[in-house]
């Protein structure tokens, strides 16, 4: 649904900063998606409402979504064992 530009997706359940129910999407972008991303095109904004659309947290799961992106570049460097 979101390839290619979305090349890994994961996520988390906690509590946001008012310690409400949330989920936490990790979103790794291909290069080329996390270029458009930084010339501030909607890209963001598109992936969210998709997977929002599909999965339907609040919906179905009863929590906010919280979505953050990152770059195949970016997981890399940082290496971050909650992304991979």
């Amino acid at each position: 649904m979101l390839a290619p530009g979305v090349v890994r997706l994961r996520h988390s359940l906690g509590e946001n900063w008012r310690g409400e129910p949330a989920v936490f999407f990790r979103v790794t972008l291909s290069e080329a998606l996390a270029s458009r991303v930084l010339r501030h095109e909607n890209v963001g904004w598109d992936i969210s409402e998709k997977i929002r659309q599909e999965i339907e947290p609040e919906e179905e799961w009863g929590v906010y979504p919280y979505f953050s992106y990152r770059s195949e570049s970016e997981q890399a460097v940082i290496q971050d064992k909650a992304w991979a």
